[in-house]
């Protein structure tokens, strides 16, 4: 039941991530699954190469539901670092309840622990 369990809370892990995208200093809301993660630091990465090629490269991303528009390196950078941290605080905190839930020695313990990625998401 315990290996059940954490395969629940990383499921609700993916899904919350999906859901809750980052609503970013300018306002728009940013889409932080692993994908977007992945795409994200593909298109910092693909800057920084074709600069260092003495090659152009024009830098795009989208917030949630919008075009995506031209970017400063700088600022996708921070965008980049603040899903970053967004993920990570909900990540540790999954974490954290996996270790709780694999220390729990009865069935009454492990149905006390309660996993709610909202609670940690508004005290960010």
């Amino acid at each position: 039941m315990k290996i059940e369990r954490v395969t629940i809370t990383k499921s609700d892990l993916a899904t919350y991530l999906a859901t809750h995208p980052l609503i970013w200093t300018d306002g728009n809301k940013y889409t932080v699954t692993a994908e977007k993660q992945s795409l994200l630091t593909t298109q910092l990465s693909l800057y920084q190469t074709a600069l260092s090629s003495g090659y152009a490269y024009e830098l795009k991303w989208n917030s949630t539901g919008n075009e995506s528009t031209v970017w400063k390196y700088e600022d996708l950078v921070e965008l980049a670092l603040a899903i970053n941290k967004y993920v990570q605080t909900l990540v540790a905190y999954q974490r954290a309840k996996e270790i709780e839930i694999m220390s729990c020695e009865t069935l009454q313990e492990l149905e006390s622990i309660i996993v709610d990625y909202d609670l940690i998401a508004s005290i960010m």
